[in-house]
């Protein structure tokens, strides 16, 4: 399948799913992030929705949620995507 030796500046806590897997581990790390999300999303609907938080509230989570998606599946180097996007 794919090369788990590679380096990768995200997160190495699945590193032994990945290997286990036979995964890619940015693969495994993105897949995470997803699964996470959308567990997240359900959260956010019964504890965030609009009857329970002002819009403020939301978008500081969902923003500060995704900056550690981003972290978590890029590492540091995600800077440099945020860099180049503004």
């Amino acid at each position: 399948m794919g090369d788990t030796t590679f380096t990768t500046t995200g997160s190495r806590w699945l590193l032994p799913v990945s290997e286990f897997l036979r995964f890619p581990l940015d693969q495994v790390n993105f897949l995470a992030c997803q699964l996470f999300a959308l567990i997240a999303a359900f959260w956010f609907r019964l504890y965030l929705s609009p009857g329970h938080a002002n819009p403020l509230v939301r978008h500081a989570v969902a923003t500060l949620l995704g900056i550690a998606f981003l972290i978590f599946c890029f590492g540091w180097y995600c800077m440099n995507l945020s860099a180049a996007g503004s």
